[in-house]
């Protein structure tokens, strides 16, 4: 079994935005005052749903493209991810909520091979 450090990579930072988005989502209801206002926005809950979306596209992806082995290695790269999330601070959190369904497309739009790196 050969594992190519770019799927690792690319894992773990799919599991690092839908664990992000999944965090904001469930703490930004009882903090409202913590949270910028895009937050509630249409925008921020379509964003939010679309990166979490993502933490079930990945696995599915790597299952139709390869098999089962690589899939459940998938899913916990991404669950190693959104581990990472608890440890980072609230404005690093932000960030990457901010600029994260633009990683997204670009990171399944190389997995879906609709260009190369």
């Amino acid at each position: 079994m050969n594992i190519e450090p770019f799927f690792v990579i690319v894992h773990l930072v799919i599991g690092l935005i839908a664990g992000n988005a999944s965090y904001i989502q469930r703490r930004a209801p009882h903090n409202t005052s913590s949270y910028p206002l895009w937050i509630y926005s249409s925008w921020g809950s379509m964003t939010l749903s679309f990166t979490v979306l993502s933490g079930v596209l990945a696995p599915l992806t790597t299952l139709i493209n390869y098999n089962i082995t690589y899939t459940v290695l998938t899913i916990i790269e991404i669950f190693i991810g959104a581990f990472i999330v608890g440890f980072l601070p609230i404005r690093i959190k932000l960030i990457i909520a901010l600029i994260g369904p633009v990683i997204l497309f670009y990171i399944f739009g190389l997995l879906w091979g609709f260009w190369y790196f």
